[in-house]
């Protein structure tokens, strides 16, 4: 119980600094209903690059040029299309949190929900425990971001703040990590304005100093880490492909990301022991996520989205020359856009202590 306490004091302490600093941060002064539009269509602009739906953001920019086109003309209104377009017909307590920077999902660079879930370890044949796997951020509020002029048409940056858990209610202390990262992340995009979405390359990167540790910091390693990753929508890297039919979805649609990275750091704790190698200053690192919309069984089951999904890391501690992986994948219900269910199932070595496990598991998920 004193953990779980800890755990969510953890939480706690950064949902507060986030806060914090929303609330501190310079109120915008009203703006004229065309100015506003505008900046309305630029946060869903960047909105829809971020979630990767390279098709509404050629749709939004081309609204946002004509409007553009019409702020020039002092006795034209700005067009009613593209004002419906840039206003929601209700706001949730999602889309506030959203729009205040915070943002819940189950691994950076990922869009799949964070899980809230029970489970069985199959290595150790437990009993049934409780789990809880999300990653909880704090990302610059687009109104902040465009106007210190981190919100141009070929790249953008962000300041973010995050905390990464995976904890477990079972008294098993190697496969529990916490993850606090202060990330700087940017992307530069080719050709941002091509008719032809296959045509927009890009590339994202995230630079960041990280506090990774074990449930109880009984093993805890700094470190810095940098990571890249390109967008190429031709070979559906970034993209779903294929893409809308008009205004039909596909029945299928797939999409992959390729990482790569470093991450270089020191142990500042180690009271209870981990893998050979764990201890290696120097890390390299590989990723894969893929993700497979299976849009004619979201209709069926009348669900925002079905989709199956994997995400596999890789590790090489450059002291001792050993590889360790660690597989997620699983399949997403979404009953919303921001609530579902998924079935699970990992297996691997995970940082920090990089012990193994094997797990299966059925999650009440959240996401925005």
């Amino acid at each position: 119980m004193q953990s779980l306490a800890s755990a969510a004091r953890a939480i706690f302490q950064v949902v507060l600094c986030a806060g914090f600093v929303v609330v501190c941060a310079p109120l915008s002064v009203r703006a004229e209903p065309a100015t506003a539009t505008r900046a309305a269509l630029k946060a869903q602009i960047h909105k829809a690059v971020d979630a990767e739906d390279w098709e509404a953001v050629k749709n939004l920019q081309a609204a946002l040029a004509k409007l553009d086109a019409s702020l020039g003309k002092p006795q034209s209104s700005p067009p009613a299309a593209e004002i419906k377009s840039a206003t929601p017909a209700r706001e949730t307590v999602f889309d506030r949190l959203v729009v205040n920077g915070f943002r819940l999902q189950l691994a950076p660079n990922d869009d799949n929900p964070a899980q809230f879930a029970f489970s069985r370890d199959i290595h150790a044949d437990a009993e049934t425990v409780y789990t809880a796997n999300f990653f909880l951020s704090w990302i610059t509020p687009d109104s902040i971001a465009d106007k210190i002029g981190w919100r141009q048409d070929a790249w953008d940056l962000n300041a973010e703040a995050s905390v990464q858990a995976k904890l477990t209610s079972a008294n098993n202390l190697d496969t529990d990590a916490w993850r606090y990262r202060g990330t700087l992340k940017g992307r530069y995009t080719w050709n941002p304005t091509a008719i032809d979405l296959d045509k927009v390359v890009s590339v994202l990167w995230n630079m960041s100093i990280k506090d990774e540790g074990s449930r109880e910091f009984d093993y805890n390693r700094v470190s810095g880490e940098f990571n890249l990753t390109p967008t190429v929508p031709a070979l559906a890297i970034g993209m779903f492909k294929p893409g809308k039919a008009g205004k039909d979805l596909s029945p299928v649609q797939f999409r992959w990301r390729p990482f790569f990275g470093i991450d270089a750091g020191t142990v500042t704790s180690a009271r209870m022991g981990a893998a050979d190698g764990a201890d290696d200053v120097l890390w390299f690192t590989g990723r894969a996520t893929a993700k497979l919309k299976l849009n004619f069984l979201a209709q069926w089951l009348k669900c925002n989205e079905v989709s199956l999904f994997a995400d596999e890391n890789l590790i090489f501690l450059s002291e001792v020359a050993t590889w360790h992986s660690y597989l997620k994948a699983g399949a997403n219900f979404m009953f919303n856009e921001h609530v579902g269910f998924s079935l699970n199932y990992s297996t691997g070595e995970d940082t920090p202590k990089f012990a193994d496990e094997e797990i299966f598991s059925g999650a009440f998920t959240v996401k925005f």
